[in-house]
């Protein structure tokens, strides 16, 4: 059975500004060359049943990233 999900296209920008502004201070920002779904015809899967892009071109394009922020007292 396939998973639920939403997709709201944000700019990084904006993703990482919006905890900022109400009080939270950046502790992670991480890029990943991988991701969970096929967002390209020509991605592969490879470790951990993860989606990748070729050699030339997964090496300059991420696919996701992680950012863990803290609240500031």
């Amino acid at each position: 059975m396939p998973r639920a999900s939403s997709v709201w296209n944000r700019g990084l920008g904006e993703i990482l500004q919006a905890p900022l502004d109400v009080g939270f201070a950046p502790e992670l920002v991480r890029e990943h060359r991988d991701a969970e779904w096929q967002a390209f015809p020509h991605m592969t899967r490879g470790d951990g049943n993860l989606y990748r892009l070729p050699p030339a071109e997964g090496e300059t394009l991420p696919l996701t990233f992680s950012f863990r922020a803290r609240k500031l007292r």
